[in-house]
């Protein structure tokens, strides 16, 4: 039962760093594959109206 209470507090007290170190990492990934699509949308186009067109979007 000792064990049992022990494992618990220590899962309860290490459970909202690990969400936050969770949460981090997914926030990073969204900003990579962000990144990642601005990346691919300006070696696709070929104009400078395109580019500016494409900024425009994302303010949007």
């Amino acid at each position: 039962m000792e064990l049992t209470t022990t494992l618990l507090a220590a899962v309860v007290l290490w459970a909202p760093a690990v969400k936050d170190w969770l949460d981090s990492m997914a926030h990073r990934n969204r900003l990579l594959a962000r990144a990642e699509i601005i990346r691919a949308r300006l070696a696709s186009s070929t104009d400078l109206q395109d580019v500016q067109a494409n900024r425009e979007e994302e303010d949007e």
